[in-house]
């Protein structure tokens, strides 16, 4: 009996953290149709930024440029005006990602890849918070393998993150897609130690109930 029970409060507990845990939520191209306007998603927005990111609104498109494709079908596009036939590309100075939160984030991650089969582009990912400080950076060199790049901190601090080429590799262009966060703060929104308070209440009234029958 005290076996069965104490496997079923462990079930229990286990079954209500597991509900209450909050899934990181991710933007995906192809999961919007072709063309469309990646917008509506739930604690974040996408924007194009740079000297010339054409209307300013990111879209699921496909690579023109080459048969590759990031992630499926489409990625992370733009309408930038500067290079014709390159809109599902992203490069620096013209044409960057950039992604708001909606509430600061914890983890953070993006994957890209090179535009051309047999290219290498050099790619720079930053993290900001509230205040516009750089919190963080990751230089990549994007091929023809898809590569994520992840950013993970301590407490929720992120803001807004930013793809880009590396200073020094001006006009690399690359694709973009399957954006993933994560704010973490509705991870446990029960302490565990209520749990176990809860749990241990209720093993002592089944005890008690038992001495007094």
């Amino acid at each position: 009996m005290k076996l069965a029970l104490k496997r079923t409060l462990l079930a229990g507990a286990v079954a209500f953290a597991a509900h209450t845990q909050a899934a990181p939520i991710t933007v995906e191209a192809d999961d919007f149709a072709a063309g469309a306007h990646i917008t509506g998603v739930t604690g974040v927005t996408l924007s194009a930024i740079g000297s010339s990111p054409g209307d300013g609104r990111v879209y699921s498109l496909a690579n023109t440029v080459s048969s590759v494709q990031i992630t499926g079908a489409r990625g992370f596009g733009n309408t930038s005006p500067a290079f014709p036939g390159f809109e599902a590309s992203w490069f620096s100075p013209t044409v960057e990602l950039r992604a708001d939160f909606t509430s600061p984030v914890v983890f953070v991650s993006i994957v890209g890849l090179a535009d051309g089969p047999t290219d290498t582009e050099l790619a720079r990912i930053e993290i900001y918070d509230g205040s516009n400080t750089l919190l963080d950076a990751t230089d990549i060199t994007f091929d023809s393998t898809e590569r994520t790049v992840s950013f993970a901190r301590g407490s929720a601090d992120i803001a807004y993150l930013i793809a880009r080429n590396q200073l020094s590799a001006s006009f690399d262009s690359f694709l973009l897609d399957h954006l993933t966060f994560d704010t973490g703060g509705a991870r446990v929104p029960v302490p565990g130690t209520v749990l176990l308070l809860g749990a241990g209440l209720l093993g002592v009234a089944v005890a008690r109930r038992r001495r007094s029958t």
